[in-house]
């Protein structure tokens, strides 16, 4: 009985359908809940393909049992789909037919012969928009037509310019993809496949199965050659770290650092950066200039980042400049801004004793 209902499980039944707004495709994933005659209840999914009125699906069962079925239509709200099992060591074929009640919505009944072994409802799966990013490597396969082979193969894509683009590297090399674009929430990707004596056009229709699976179909057009395609992205190599750069100590900012920068106007501004140590530990200093010198406010040491503010009174206003600059070494180099929006780039060098 557990056969018969994986077998009836992949319906399409036989209800009334009046003024009812039939799926326009079946494409995508349904949840199936099949009830047979006996009263068992089953769950499980199936997954339509369609091109034209030709449907294919794919049933998997709770214990994911795969069945193709490749005799599958669809027309007008009406599905219909028979199946060969083995039952009780006989083989039978078990019908279905069935209408849409909606728009996610199919239901209907399953027979052998004229009796009726089972009712069927199937569910569409709401499909969550996975708008991802294709750029990257990928590892492909490819399932033949038949389900018996798996191809496997790199996909990796990249961007140039204003579009997308790629190769495939698989049994027959590199192949150069000739397109690939959006199309709808997925992927339409193109290219050539050198046999024998004979050059294949491939299509795959793909789309996101979140942010690192890709999953459809690959087809030859106008031919019913086709089989289903997954890929999942191969993680990028972790970014080799840069080595922490060592700490400057205050005791060796410390001291005077000739300095400069130019000015809006073009002139260079020469001037001293004298920096000490507090009784606390904690760096102090002002600025030395030929007419005058100002204290420096809130100065820091961040690993090899000095920033200090300066703040200075003109006719009744107080003007402030933020400062920044890093050390290497005896030198250091940085940007000033002011509160007014002016800014620009400053330098220096430390003073030692044989600059005195």
């Amino acid at each position: 009985m557990r056969t018969l209902a994986a077998a009836v499980v992949l319906v399409s039944l036989s209800v009334p359908l009046s003024a009812v707004e039939a799926p326009e495709t079946l494409d995508g994933r349904w949840i199936v809940l099949v009830e047979t005659e006996n009263g068992e209840r089953r769950e499980s999914s199936i997954e339509f393909t369609r091109s034209g009125d030709a449907v294919r699906a794919v049933y998997r069962s709770s214990s994911d049992e795969r069945i193709v079925i490749e005799n599958a239509r669809y027309a007008e709200g009406k599905l219909t789909f028979s199946v060969t099992r083995t039952i009780d060591g006989n083989e039978r074929e078990i019908s279905f037919r069935g209408e849409a009640t909606g728009k996610d919505r199919i239901a209907g009944i399953a027979s052998i012969g004229d009796r009726k072994v089972a009712t069927v409802v199937m569910e569409r799966q709401a499909r969550p928009v996975a708008k991802g990013n294709p750029v990257g490597k990928w590892n492909v396969r490819a399932l033949a037509p038949d389900g018996g082979r798996t191809y496997e193969s790199v996909l990796e894509v990249s961007v140039k310019g204003d579009r997308l683009a790629g190769t495939v590297t698989g049994e027959r090399g590199r192949l150069d993809i000739k397109s690939i674009a959006r199309k709808g929430e997925g992927l339409l990707i193109k290219f050539d496949l050198p046999l024998e004596d004979q050059t294949v056009p491939i299509e795959i229709a793909i789309r996101f199965d979140g942010a690192d699976r890709l999953v459809g179909r690959w087809s030859v057009p106008d031919s019913e050659f086709s089989g289903e395609w997954t890929a999942a992205r191969v993680a990028a190599p972790a970014a080799k770290k840069e080595p922490a750069k060592p700490a400057v100590k205050p005791a060796a900012v410390a001291g005077q650092w000739r300095s400069s920068t130019v000015l809006d106007d073009g002139r260079e501004l020469r001037f001293t950066i004298e920096l000490r140590r507090g009784d606390d530990g904690r760096l102090a200093g002002r600025i030395v200039m030929e007419e005058y010198t100002i204290d420096l406010k809130d100065v820091r040491l961040e690993g090899d980042k000095l920033s200090y503010v300066i703040e200075r009174e003109q006719d009744g206003e107080t003007s402030r400049i933020e400062v920044a600059g890093t050390i290497a070494g005896k030198k250091i180099a940085g940007r000033w801004r002011s509160q007014d929006g002016s800014q620009g780039e400053w330098s220096g060098r430390k003073v030692i004793i044989a600059d005195l």
